[in-house]
């Protein structure tokens, strides 16, 4: 038996030692920081991090008073408790991942370049909440040498780490790790105290920051080196063909196969290429909502922090749902007919990318995709870790081109693996029917590959909240286009629903791999739940969406009162959006106008992506 021999380095930094850029990278010099003084190139010894962590975004992390768009429904003191239940609630899943996956010996990691290490995040997410907080309860700082240092980390630019935006200098040692944890129960216990006198939208900013800030640790986590050995059942080896590409791309096209056994459906494709590749529903043309209607608290003019009235903070706005100034005002959007791929693209159908040589032909990159691709060294996804005969992970040799520890056993990598947050590498058969996760370099390239191109944030929506053209029976009947990709139906009956399966709220493990459900992704086509009504399934979970649209504002956008550089300094035509949720995403963030963004060359994010063919001459594979 021939073993196929591979190297890989997606997941290491750059040749000049850059590492990969931050989900959002470019920070403006001229941008407003809030009180930040520190301007200049990312040097030091820490790198950096996005200041909103997981977030769409690398802002200003010195809210100068004020939050976002209003909290989850209801007004007053019950629905500041109800955010104060979920704020404990991500207090807690924090507080473990700091403790157990991390661990206190590990906290001053940094095993993404260019990122802080986990100490700074500890410190980070409480001085993130009460430097937006405390203006609202009058407190004089009690630690203002940490609120400063904790409030911002750096995000340098992918192409040009030099690039970067105003932070706090980095110290030329971090505090003790007893000093951090107090200063964060110090700021815990102050916001319990004050929670009820507290604005709601202020209040639901510190929610939603720290429910972010959870993925970041996450992927985060998952870049670490090494990994244990993954055994069957019996506690076996699992054999080495379990590895290879090929018996990726084998497993994902027969699950393919077997899922689409006895699927009946007028409006989507079945044909498989034997590259494991999901089949192909047919969207007609129609119009796609994209944002929401902005609340009265975002209106321009309006004191973000106060009642109508007055000038004193208030616990009784009736601002809707949190949301933030990038996803307003609502936008109808004409979308002509197309095709997409009914589910993500797999590990396995990925896996044939990789086989027939996708890192090593130019012709399915853009220009600086394949400039990407050259520097870097990346030969796979980040999160698949070359293995050697023994099953164990080959890192920081010639094999993948970086530094590192991990490896063990023969000195070269025979197969592929796909590294958990359990630090289990799953060997690539295990793994062929999860959406592989990539960056948006890499989706577009396989999309050229297979003959198509990405979806954009338009059509993402259409698939996800359009419903098929219904002359008759209304919604839930029978499309007439019989499989055809024309027509002029297809218009949507009356508002959108708010989720791509209807009205019912989301339910983690039903509508899909979200709200950490699991701690990895599952097979493509677990959750039937979550299909919409034009047939298109898993939309939420598993990882976000890429789109090829470019990170840009909706037409009467206005920066957030409180925050006016969240957004503006990210459209800037390198940030692209992505939509959905990964299974790292908290539940209380699934919502239909929640814009994601990163880099295009950003390789770390739970991010997936599927495939759209433009109609009438598709074409089904590559």
């Amino acid at each position: 038996m021939v073993l196929l021999r591979v190297r890989q380095s997606s997941a290491l930094p750059l040749r000049d030692g850059s590492g990969g850029g931050g989900g959002v990278g470019v920070h403006r010099l001229g941008g407003r920081c809030g009180d930040m003084a520190a301007v200049g190139k990312c040097t030091g010894t820490i790198g950096g991090e996005r200041p909103v962590g997981s977030t769409p975004g690398g802002r200003c992390e010195v809210a100068g008073g004020g939050g976002g768009g209003g909290g989850p429904g209801g007004d007053g003191a019950g629905d500041n408790e109800r955010l104060m239940q979920l704020l404990r609630k991500l207090w807690a899943q924090t507080d473990a991942l700091f403790d157990t996956t991390i661990g206190a010996e590990s906290m001053l990691e940094r095993p993404i370049a260019l990122r802080n290490p986990f100490l700074f995040y500890m410190g980070h997410l409480p001085a993130f909440d009460w430097n937006t907080l405390r203006p609202f309860i009058r407190h004089a700082p009690f630690n203002a040498a940490y609120d400063y240092l904790f409030s911002r980390g750096i995000d340098p630019d992918v192409e040009d780490p030099s690039i970067c935006h105003a932070h706090p200098p980095p110290p030329p040692v971090w505090p003790p790790l007893p000093a951090v944890t107090a200063y964060r129960d110090d700021v815990r216990s102050r916001i319990v105290a004050a929670a009820a006198q507290l604005p709601r939208a202020a209040l639901a900013l510190a929610v939603e920051h720290d429910a972010m800030h959870v993925e970041t640790l996450l992927y985060m986590a998952a870049q670490r080196r090494g990994g244990r050995v993954a055994r069957d059942a019996d506690g076996c080896c699992v054999p080495l063909t379990a590895y290879t590409l090929a018996a990726a791309t084998e497993a994902a096209t027969a699950a393919a196969v077997q899922r689409n056994r006895g699927v009946k459906d007028s409006n989507d494709s079945n044909g498989d290429n034997g590259k494991g590749e999901a089949r192909v529903v047919v969207v007609p043309a129609g119009q796609a909502l994209l944002g929401r209607s902005r609340p009265a608290e975002l209106e321009p003019g309006r004191n973000f922090g106060a009642d109508a009235g007055g000038d004193a903070p208030s616990t009784t706005s009736s601002a809707g749902a949190f949301g933030w100034d990038n996803e307003f005002p609502m936008k109808g959007v004409t979308v002509a007919a197309f095709a997409l791929s009914a589910l993500p693209v797999t590990v396995g159908a990925y896996a044939a990318f990789v086989a027939v040589g996708g890192y090593t032909t130019r012709r399915w990159w853009t220009e600086e995709d394949w400039r990407w691709v050259g520097v870097s060294g990346v030969r796979a996804p980040a999160s698949w870790v070359p293995v050697d005969a023994a099953g164990a992970a080959v890192e920081g040799t010639a094999a993948d081109g970086g530094g590192g520890g991990g490896g063990g056993g023969c000195a070269g990598a025979v197969g592929w693996a796909v590294r958990t947050m359990e630090a289990v590498l799953v060997p690539l058969v295990a793994a062929a029917s999860w959406p592989v996760a990539v960056s948006l370099a890499e989706a577009r390239a396989y999309a050229a590959w297979a003959g198509g191109r990405l979806p954009t944030e338009a059509e993402w929506h259409r698939a996800a909240f359009g419903v098929p053209s219904c002359p008759v029976g209304g919604r839930g009947t029978t499309d007439d286009t019989g499989g055809a990709c024309a027509g002029d139906g297809g218009d949507i009956d009356g508002p959108p629903p708010p989720y791509p399966w209807g009205v019912d709220p989301p339910t983690p493990g039903v509508h899909g791999n979200f709200g950490f459900a699991r701690r990895h992704p599952t097979d493509v086509g677990t959750h039937p739940a979550g299909t919409s009504a034009l047939g298109v399934g898993d939309l939420i979970g598993d990882g976000w969406e890429w789109t090829a649209s470019v990170f840009a504002p909706f037409e009467g956008f206005q920066a957030h009162p409180a925050y006016p550089t969240y957004s503006t300094d990210f459209f800037d035509g390198k940030h692209y959006v992505l939509k959905g949720a990964s299974w790292a995403t908290d539940t209380s963030l699934v919502r239909a106008s929640f814009r994601n963004f990163y880099q295009a060359r950003y390789p770390y994010v739970f991010a997936k992506f599927r495939v759209v063919y433009d109609c009438p001459t598709a074409a089904w594979g590559g």
